[in-house]
């Protein structure tokens, strides 16, 4: 029991190491049912929180388990998009928006000189879109894939 109060807290890391099972004829089946830290009760992962859509075919979009040194991969918007998990208010505008992601396009539609750019998704009260980051407008381009950037590298010093 903490009798004067908080004044501070130390901060305390650790690696959690998750197996997911492989079938006789080599399929891993890597999904939020098969983790260990899964909460089922809750559709819930157990380490950060977030929900777990479909957990017995697909690991959340916010997973923090990572395959060792593996890269963020595209994602179809088919199969599902980017989590709503900032709610926002200015004003009397209220919106839900997901972190920065990398939006992929057909070529044509793109007005950047380039099929990728990066966007966040809104949810509003005019509806579900793409919004140009830093550019405060919707993406009017038909997007069919995003993926969450990668971490930002490690800054060890001031001139790195």
């Amino acid at each position: 029991m903490i009798d004067n109060g908080v004044s501070s807290y130390v901060e305390l890391e650790t690696t959690v190491k998750v197996y997911f099972p492989v079938d006789r004829k080599g399929v891993a089946h890597i999904c939020c049912r098969q983790c260990d830290v899964f909460r089922p009760a809750t559709n819930r992962c157990g380490i950060n929180g977030a929900v777990c859509w479909n957990p017995e075919h697909y690991v959340g979009a916010n997973c923090p388990l990572k395959k060792p040194n593996q890269a963020p991969e595209w994602i179809s918007v088919n199969e599902r998009l980017p989590e709503l998990i900032h709610k926002e208010i200015d004003g009397d505008a209220e919106w839900v928006e997901s972190d920065p992601v990398l939006i992929y396009t057909n070529k044509e539609a793109v007005k950047f000189r380039s099929p990728i750019c990066t966007c966040v998704y809104v949810e509003d009260s005019n509806g579900k879109y793409w919004d140009v980051e830093n550019e405060g407008f919707p993406f009017d381009g038909e997007v069919t894939h995003w993926m969450p950037l990668p971490k930002l590298p490690e800054r060890k010093g001031e001139n790195e």
